[in-house]
C-alpha cells in the first residue's frame, strides 16, 4: 500500500472547504481540529490532497496549498487522484458521483443527501457497489464515538431509552436527516406504522419544511423530532431520557450534560434525577474519524462506517415521514 493516497475535494463551499479555511495553516500541526473535507486531508498523514474543484472557487482556497480547478476532468487529467470527497447540492452530486466511477477511484466520501430521490439515491449506491467503490456518507455523528458507544450499549439492551427528543431547524431532509439518522443509529430500525407528523413549518427552505413527527424505533418506543425555527437562531439538541439517567447534548452537539438518579432527595423525598456533570463531547473529531476510517478503507482493513447502503435507510426514513406529511396536509 502507498505512504500516501491522493486526494481530491469536488465542492469547495463550506464543508468542502471554507469551513476552516482561515485555519488552514494550523491544522496538520494539530493545533485545530479539521472540520472541513480540505481540512481533514491536510491533516490525515496518510493524504495528500491534489486538487481543489469548484465552478466559481472563492477567495481564499489558496490558503489549502493544493491547485484550484474549476473543470473535473481537468482536474483528473493533470493531479490523477485516488479518492474523493463530493460536497455539493443534492441536484448536482448525482452526475459527478456517477462520472468519477468512469476513473476508477479507490473511494469516494459524499455528503448526504446522495440524491434529490431515494430511486436515485438507490441507482447510485448499487452502481458503486457492482463496481465495488467503497462510497462513504458523512452522517458526522455516525463517526462520533460517543455516539458509537451509547449506540452498543442501547441495542445490547445494557441501558433502556424511555423517551427522546431532538430539536431541529433547516429543514427535515436539509438538518432533520441528521436526526433521522442518529435515531437509526441509536434505536435501530424504525417503524413505518407509527409515524405521526404534527406540525410544520418552512423556517428555512422553500421546499424542505421543518416537520414536527412522532416516531418509534425498536430500542425508542417515543422518539420526538420536533421543528424549530431558525431564522431565531440555530439548534439541534438531543434529550435522551432512560430508566436510570439523562443525557442532554447541547452547545452545536459539544456538550454532554448528564444526570443520574439517585434515591431520597428532593421534597418530597424520593427517586429523582441529580445533575451529576457536562462533559466535552467528540463531535470536533468527527471530521478525523470520518478520514481515518476512509484510510482504512482503501487499505482494504476495514468497511465504511456510514456506507451509502446505511444512508439509504435514513433516506427511506425521510421519504415516509414525508409522504405521511404530504398525505396528512394534503400538500
Amino acid at each position: 500500500m502507498p505512504d500516501q493516497y491522493k486526494a481530491a475535494v469536488i465542492g469547495a463551499g463550506m464543508m468542502g472547504a471554507m469551513l476552516d479555511v482561515q485555519h488552514a495553516a494550523s491544522i496538520s500541526n494539530g493545533r485545530n481540529k479539521p472540520q472541513s473535507h480540505a481540512a481533514g486531508y491536510t491533516w490525515h498523514p496518510r493524504f495528500q490532497l491534489v486538487g481543489l474543484c469548484d465552478q466559481h472557487p472563492q477567495a481564499g482556497l489558496a490558503a489549502w496549498g493544493a491547485p484550484i480547478f474549476e473543470d473535473l476532468e481537468n482536474m483528473i487529467g493533470q493531479v490523477k487522484p485516488q479518492v474523493y470527497s463530493v460536497a455539493l447540492p443534492k441536484s448536482m452530486q448525482p452526475k459527478i458521483l456517477r462520472q468519477l466511477l468512469k476513473h476508477k477511484p479507490l473511494a469516494v466520501i459524499a455528503e448526504k443527501p446522495l440524491a434529490p430521490s431515494l430511486e436515485e439515491a438507490v441507482e447510485i449506491v448499487t452502481l458503486y457497489e457492482q463496481q465495488k467503490v467503497p462510497l462513504l456518507v458523512n452522517y458526522t455523528r455516525r463517526y462520533s464515538q460517543i455516539f458509537q458507544k451509547l449506540a452498543h450499549k442501547i441495542q445490547s439492551q445494557e441501558i433502556r431509552v424511555i423517551n427522546t427528543i431532538i430539536k431541529y431547524g433547516k429543514g427535515l431532509l436539509h438538518n432533520g436527516s441528521h436526526a433521522l439518522d442518529l435515531g437509526l443509529m441509536l434505536f435501530g430500525n424504525f417503524i413505518e406504522k407509527e409515524i405521526q407528523p404534527l406540525y410544520h413549518i418552512f423556517d428555512y427552505w422553500d421546499d424542505d419544511p421543518s416537520i414536527t413527527c412522532f416516531l418509534a424505533f425498536e430500542y425508542c418506543n417515543q422518539f420526538l423530532l420536533q421543528a424549530h425555527e431558525d431564522p431565531h437562531f440555530t439548534l439541534f439538541e438531543v434529550d435522551l431520557l432512560m430508566e436510570d439517567r439523562r443525557y442532554v447534548v447541547t452547545n452545536d452537539h459539544r456538550d454532554l450534560h448528564i444526570w443520574q438518579k439517585r434515591e431520597n432527595v428532593g421534597i418530597p423525598k424520593g427517586q429523582r434525577l441529580i445533575y451529576e456533570k457536562k462533559i466535552t463531547t467528540d463531535y470536533e473529531s468527527c471530521m478525523e474519524n470520518l478520514m481515518s476510517n476512509l484510510a482504512n478503507v482503501c487499505d482494504g482493513v476495514a468497511e465504511p462506517v456510514c456506507s451509502g447502503r446505511v444512508a439509504l435507510e435514513t433516506h427511506r426514513l425521510f421519504d415516509h415521514v414525508r409522504t405521511k406529511w404530504e398525505t396528512k396536509y394534503r400538500v
